[in-house]
């Protein structure tokens, strides 16, 4: 029975694709890493068989699946207990069997005693215990993880706290969380930024600004006062545009979405320049925009508009020769139980292709027009 419905899944979603071109890379947790109750917040038993998820990801041609590591999810009752990190085993084996890149994004919330507040959450977290956290993470993966990024969003109101000085307290995150992942995992990459696209008075600093104040910048990208020289293999980046077309780029001129890169582009080439921030050869960042995606249920870009927006979103990533990757998010919609505000999933939450999978997969199958860039950056 089960290799009947594996068939049919098969014609259903159509043969995988040659990996060529831009990575293409998926985010879906709850399905793919597929933690305890206590973690995904519902569970597994209501998901998508494994065999199925496998199926969608190589008729998608997925190169890379990127997993969150939440660090008060995986840390102990007290600093230096052992991390739970053998909850990932399972799900990195899986993907690196089916020849598939796995990435990670060491994130908040941070645990109770590496905060400001003692509270769990995104207040004032510990720099250097952050850095303890990545480094044991590399080494518990050292040589299956391709690339870690630095903490989620950290531009976003409640995700790095206070707002006023999340620039500042990135900066110290970063620092320590890339050498500590460097001295364990020398092979591995590491990504700076993972920043939300659009600057909202009460919720997110514009990208570019938070970027200035990360490299102490002027508007001018010339140094305003000494900084930390930064490197690093790559900068992340969200480009959502989730209620406007791609091209849309953005109410203010420090947003970035799809249609405004050549915007951080040029930030990063002149960052580069005067060596504030650059790869470890001194070259300038390149992107990968590790979560992009549209609403499955928005009230503004229904079907078939939003498979349109999504084919123009992702040629635009592809035309911009800085661009290494783009990560859907998500794979499949959450079950209605658990009654989850986000959708953006490519499958319906029993599995069934909706058409924007169908535009993923049609983009995916262009890509051997453009050689894929080598894993390692030079």
């Amino acid at each position: 029975m089960r290799v009947a419905l594996l068939a049919v899944l098969a014609c259903l979603l159509g043969a995988a694709p040659a990996h060529a071109g831009v990575e293409l890379g998926v985010q879906d947790d709850p399905l793919i890493v597929r933690l305890p109750t206590a973690f995904a917040g519902f569970g597994a038993d209501r998901l998508l068989p494994p065999t199925r998820v496998d199926a969608a990801l190589d008729s998608l041609g997925v190169d890379t699946v990127r997993m969150n590591v939440v660090w008060a999810q995986v840390a102990g009752d007290r600093a230096g207990d052992p991390l739970r990190l053998e909850l990932y085993d399972d799900a990195i084996e899986r993907q690196l069997a089916a020849g598939r890149h796995v990435q990670m994004t060491l994130s908040g919330p941070a645990p109770k005693w590496a905060t400001g507040n003692h509270r769990v959450g995104a207040y004032k977290p510990d720099a250097r215990r952050y850095g303890a956290f990545a480094g044991a993470v590399a080494r518990h993966f050292r040589g299956r993880v391709a690339r870690y990024a630095i903490w989620n969003e950290p531009n976003w109101w409640n995700l790095l706290r206070p707002r006023k000085r999340n620039a500042r307290l990135y900066r110290k995150l970063y620092l320590r969380g890339y050498a500590a992942i460097k001295r364990a995992d020398r092979a591995a990459k590491v990504l700076i930024g993972e920043t939300s696209p659009l600057g909202r008075p009460t919720a997110a600093t514009p990208p570019l600004r938070f970027l200035r104040r990360l490299t102490c910048s002027d508007r001018e990208w010339r140094a305003a006062r000494r900084c930390p020289k930064l490197r690093a293999d790559g900068y992340a980046h969200h480009p959502y545009t989730l209620q406007w077309a791609p091209e849309f780029p953005g109410r203010q001129a420090d947003d970035v979405t799809m249609g405004s890169l050549r915007r951080l582009s040029r930030a990063l080439d002149a960052l580069a320049r005067r060596g504030a921030l650059a790869t470890p050869s001194r070259r300038s960042l390149p992107l990968y925009l590790t979560e992009w995606g549209y609403h499955a249920r928005s009230k503004r870009v229904r079907e078939p508009l939003r498979s349109r927006y999504v084919r123009r979103g992702l040629q635009l990533a592809a035309r911009l020769r800085r661009v290494r990757q783009v990560v859907w998010y998500q794979l499949a919609g959450p079950p209605r139980v658990t009654h989850a505000h986000w959708d953006s999933g490519l499958l319906d939450a029993r599995g069934r292709p909706r058409p924007v999978f169908r535009a993923v997969r049609g983009w995916s199958r262009t890509r051997a027009t453009r050689p894929r860039p080598p894993l390692a950056l030079p």
